[in-house]
């Protein structure tokens, strides 16, 4: 064995364990990862609300665009019927989608301020404790499911904006052939 090996054996025993806890690096990358998954999850959610917010202004143009087309048709065309009950139809549910998407939601950002104090770890740099790591896994988890039924309705406003938009020029094309 060499001097260096033998001593550091020979060290080792009084040298005291600087990680006497062998899972708070795991439980302190847990919650890292999981605050990083929950500060990602609040920039989508915000990001979801600023795109109904302009999905909405872009329905309401093409409301707009329709009931003027309806009301200023060239030579006097009148805007069928069938086409402005579908798309007031339309804008309706489009519209609770949107606000449903804008609607406050219950979310969770971060580990309950109280838990943290029990056992202190924001000045000692102590791991997290096992329960606020699991609650915070949790809380993303509802996060997640949240964002999806969120994101969903979003999808279905998209797809409500292209059947208006389809409707208008169906409506435009009627107008248009029967002259």
């Amino acid at each position: 064995m060499s001097e260096s090996q033998t001593s550091n054996s020979q060290l080792s025993p009084n040298v005291p364990d600087s990680n006497p806890d062998p899972d708070a690096a795991s439980r302190k990358l847990a919650f890292d990862t999981v605050m990083a998954q929950m500060t990602a999850q609040d920039r989508t959610l915000t990001n979801l609300r600023n795109r109904a917010t302009g999905l909405f202004s872009i329905a309401s143009f093409v409301i707009a665009l329709s009931s003027t087309l309806g009301l200023v048709g060239a030579g006097g065309d009148k805007f069928p019927l069938w086409a402005a009950i579908t798309l007031l139809a339309i804008f309706f549910v489009q519209g609770l989608l949107i606000m449903a998407v804008l609607w406050p939601v219950y979310f969770h950002f971060g580990p309950d301020p109280i838990q943290m104090l029990d056992p202190p770890i924001s000045h000692t740099g102590e791991a997290p404790s096992e329960a606020m790591v699991g609650d915070l896994i949790h809380w993303s988890g509802e996060n997640v499911h949240k964002l999806h039924v969120r994101s969903l309705m979003y999808a279905v406003s998209v797809l409500l904006l292209l059947t208006e938009v389809a409707i208008l020029v169906a409506a435009i094309i009627a107008v248009r052939s029967f002259q």
